[in-house]
């Protein structure tokens, strides 16, 4: 629908301005959130077959949480990156990639 259609696009204008900034300069909680944007993008790009996106947000949302991966705040948010990043890679036909982002 259009509505969802709008919202994807804003859901995307938001994760990329925030995607743009180097996360070192984030402090954890910020990255946290902003981790999950890129889930929730992730989410609907995979929704809507564009898997090459839903890959793209998933790994920025990995790299986001760079120094505290797989920690009890991230775990499963971690999980769903990483499962988003490889299924996505699998739709796309990347199968080392994909295994690589299974393998964690």
């Amino acid at each position: 629908s259009m509505q969802s259609q709008e919202i994807n696009a804003i859901i995307g204008i938001a994760t990329n301005q925030v995607n743009r900034v180097d996360p070192k300069s984030i402090e954890l909680s910020q990255r946290i959130r902003f981790a999950r944007w890129n889930m929730v993008a992730a989410s609907q790009f995979s929704k809507s077959f564009n898997f090459g996106a839903s890959a793209h947000y998933c790994r920025k949302g990995i790299g986001l949480l760079h120094d505290s991966l797989w920690c009890n705040e991230t775990f499963e948010l971690c999980r769903v990156l990483y499962e988003g990043a490889a299924s996505a890679l699998l739709f796309l036909g990347d199968i080392s990639d994909a295994q690589r982002h299974a393998n964690v």
